[in-house]
């Protein structure tokens, strides 16, 4: 079968992505659960609820990507904006998604003057952010990752890579984590700037976007919306970290460079801005397999990209590739279904 392109209204510069451990039938975005039927895809119900839970960060963050991880028997929304990521454990008794943690840079109001990097986690479960449940930390980030394990790494130039591993669920379904455990490294030594990190630890493997001393940026001050030139994976991650394979990615012109990857499976996809072209890779070998491009019947997707983390990647049950982009000209979302063979 030929990829197809679809259409489902969600919100600006936000990616949807699927529930593959539980139903994958089920989309989940960063405010919305939907269900999926063939190629119908139907709004479900909120899980946004700013009314009981005014400080629930997705209400302030612009742009992200949705994302379903279970731990310890709780199915937790992980929301990731690029240099932050928040999670949610879901309501027993409906579908709200309730503050559970949030790693982030604080404003000095929300800690008491304190202010810079932190990580909420709600002691108290009352789903509200007070100061005394903050910590510090001492680096931010500029990519942020939360792996299959439950580990959140983090990524900085100044001060390498920091993993910090989940100790447990509370009763309530709340993670729980020890700034005081935190395990840093440095960068591969390969990397100058870091972009993005994506970690499997089922495989060991960890994937990072980046500009690199052989591969700068050609234009400089247009930064912002790009992932670097270079994809570059790490095997034995992160006891023995070995240098797999590297793949050059920077596309023509300031406007139209790479924007977001996502890894599904033995697959790596990365999007380019402004061009609805979506390039495959074999995650294992780095095998470059070839480009998809939007239809016209979509309107081409010229605006794929636009967010801070505008794809997501699936594989599913029955093997097929399911890859979600952000359209932000079109507030929504464009799902592209591949075959378990492909190409």
């Amino acid at each position: 079968d030929d990829a197809r392109w679809e259409l489902g209204s969600l919100a600006s510069e936000d990616t949807a992505a699927l529930d593959v451990e539980g139903d994958d039938a089920q989309i989940f975005s960063r405010y919305a659960r939907f269900t999926v039927d063939g190629a119908a895809v139907r709004w479900a119900g909120w899980t946004y609820d700013w009314l009981r839970f005014p400080d629930d960060p997705r209400g302030r963050l612009d742009g992200g990507a949705a994302r379903i991880v279970r731990f310890g028997g709780s199915r937790l929304l992980a929301d990731h904006s690029g240099d932050t990521l928040g999670l949610f454990r879901f309501d027993a008794a409906g579908e709200t998604a309730i503050p559970a943690l949030l790693l982030a840079n604080f404003s000095k109001e929300e800690t008491a003057g304190r202010g810079g990097p932190g990580l909420w986690i709600d002691d108290d479960g009352d789903g509200r952010r007070s100061p005394a449940e903050i910590r510090a930390r001492d680096a931010g980030a500029a990519a942020v990752w939360i792996d299959d394990d439950g580990t959140i790494w983090t990524a900085a130039d100044e001060t390498g890579v920091d993993a910090y591993r989940l100790e447990g669920v509370d009763a309530r379904g709340n993670p729980r984590y020890q700034i005081a455990a935190r395990v840093r490294r440095p960068l591969p030594r390969e990397i100058a700037i870091v972009r993005r990190i994506v970690v499997s630890a089922r495989e060991r493997a960890a994937y990072f976007a980046a500009y690199t001393a052989e591969s700068p940026n050609p234009f400089p001050g247009s930064e912002w919306q790009s992932i670097g030139t270079d994809v570059l994976r790490y095997d034995g991650w992160p006891d023995n970290p070995s240098l797999t394979w590297r793949q050059r990615v920077y596309f023509e012109g300031p406007e139209k460079q790479p924007c977001g990857f996502a890894v599904a499976d033995d697959r790596l996809f990365v999007a380019f801005a402004n061009t609805g072209q979506l390039r495959a890779f074999d995650a294992r070998r780095g095998t470059d397999l070839g480009r998809l491009q939007a239809a016209q019947d979509v309107g081409g997707l010229s605006e794929m990209g636009r967010g801070v983390v505008p794809i997501v990647a699936h594989r599913r049950r029955n093997r097929e590739y399911v890859i979600i982009a952000s359209d932000a000209f079109r507030s929504a979302n464009a799902i592209v279904r591949l075959p378990p063979v492909w190409p």
